[in-house]
């Protein structure tokens, strides 16, 4: 038609609610905190490619159940990928990302109150030998934070990265308070000694 409106094979005319684009891509999720759960059967094993190792992997599944911030609120029911890859513990050229990985993980299991040692694998021969562990996550309930992390695509374009975390960032940090206002932590400037004193 000369207006640019299509018609289906009935004759009707194809309607669609207006929306805005985006124009760059977005990230999965905002930042924020979560009540999440891990859905039954969502979560997949895979393998790298063999130019990368050939290395089997999980990707788990978290579904976005309620957001803590009410800005975050449109994003409730939303699925977040958290992928974890099984390197070989003698590749020493891997060790620095085996132990981000072993660390994901056994967050994970606390966040959960799983025992980790019950359900992670010393050996991997065969997908078999990850059951255990999906068994235990899978239909279980978790609070999660997601963070952005930006990196850069083959092709040079930036995207953002959605990381989950099990702890809210920055609570681990050191906060002063009145109690411990006269401590001694190193860097920390300590007050003249008697000024304002005759």
């Amino acid at each position: 038609m000369a207006n640019g409106t299509q018609t289906q094979q009935g004759g009707s005319k194809i309607q669609f609610k207006p929306r805005k684009l985006a124009t760059e891509i977005q990230p999965d999720a905002p930042e924020g905190g979560w009540e999440a759960s891990i859905p039954k059967g969502k979560s997949k094993i895979f393998q790298t490619a063999a130019d990368k190792g050939g290395d089997p992997g999980v990707s788990i599944a978290f579904k976005l159940d309620k957001a803590m911030e009410e800005a975050n609120e449109p994003f409730q029911g939303s699925i977040v990928n958290g992928r974890v890859t099984f390197y070989d513990q003698g590749d020493p050229d891997r060790r620095k990302a085996a132990n981000m990985n072993l660390q994901f993980m056994k967050n994970m299991c606390e966040a959960m109150d799983i025992e980790f040692d019950e359900v992670y694998p010393a050996n991997l021969s065969s997908p078999d030998d990850l059951a255990p562990f999906l068994n235990a996550i899978e239909g279980q309930k978790v609070d999660i934070w997601t963070v952005h992390r930006k990196s850069t695509m083959g092709n040079g374009e930036e995207v953002i990265n959605v990381d989950i975390r099990f702890k809210k960032p920055g609570a681990g940090l050191v906060s002063k308070t009145d109690d411990d206002a006269d401590d001694e932590r190193p860097g920390k400037k300590k007050p003249a000694a008697g000024k304002g004193r005759r």
